[in-house]
């Protein structure tokens, strides 16, 4: 009898381990697939912000190498971010929007050197206004529009992988509430039945004797048990019957 409250809380350990594994999985796959792709879109933007301001220095400075050389290294700070962003593709929507943001930003370095082209013969401020408002700031908005594109994905997916973990552990409470329902029901119930079957011998074995002490001499124990009380029983009868 000892033995049934182990294997109730075996279920009951089990089932619990089971879940909560389940609800870490998605968690956890998320945050290490989608991270880096909710944080490169902001790293992106940041370091085009980072190359306008260098095409503003140039234009409101000198033009020099030392500002090419910030512009390139900012662009190779884009190209990282980017390439980290496929790099954690998970998700199926990702790959078209970063094959765009790619392609409008090849365009914008391509008009980018036409600035700086300009920018180093000492062209008319005019054109450069002009290349600058009508040819490199709608190819930033593409850009940045992009970005948050991708963000928005990313940023959607873990708000759905939170929902399915929060199902999932909803699911995992009811059902070790119910296994621990059933399991403290099943105790009662065995534990009724085992002490019918001890006491119920017991307490006509009680009645017997009592009546044997009153005079009853023919009265009988029934033996309907083959333990320790039933031979007990037995024992007693073959004493009644001398």
């Amino acid at each position: 009898a000892r033995t049934i409250p182990f294997v109730e809380e075996a279920l009951i350990a089990f089932f619990a381990v089971y879940h909560i594994n389940r609800l870490g999985s998605p968690v956890d796959d998320v945050l290490r697939e989608n991270y880096r792709n909710v944080n490169a879109p902001t790293k992106m933007r940041e370091a085009l912000k980072k190359q306008e301001l260098a095409h503003y220095d140039m234009i409101a400075e000198s033009f020099d190498s030392a500002k090419v050389d910030r512009f390139q290294t900012f662009q190779n700070e884009f190209y990282n971010w980017h390439q980290r962003a496929i790099e954690a593709i998970a998700l199926p929507s990702e790959p078209a929007i970063l094959d765009s943001i790619n392609n409008i930003y090849a365009l914008y370095l391509i008009k980018s050197w036409q600035l700086q082209q300009q920018l180093s013969i000492n062209t008319d401020s005019g054109i450069i206004d002009s290349l600058q408002v009508n040819s490199i700031y709608p190819l930033v908005n593409r850009i940045e529009s992009l970005c948050n594109q991708l963000q928005s994905v990313n940023e959607n997916a873990i708000r759905d992988a939170d929902a399915r973990a929060e199902q999932v552990s909803n699911r995992a409470t009811a059902l070790i509430i119910s296994v621990a329902l059933i399991a403290i029901i099943a105790s009662i119930l065995i534990s009724a039945w085992f002490m019918r079957s001890i006491l119920g011998p017991i307490r006509q074995t009680t009645e017997t004797v009592r009546q044997i002490s009153q005079g009853n001499l023919n009265k009988k124990i029934d033996i309907t048990t083959e333990d320790e009380i039933g031979e007990l029983a037995r024992e007693f009868n073959k004493m009644t019957s001398r």
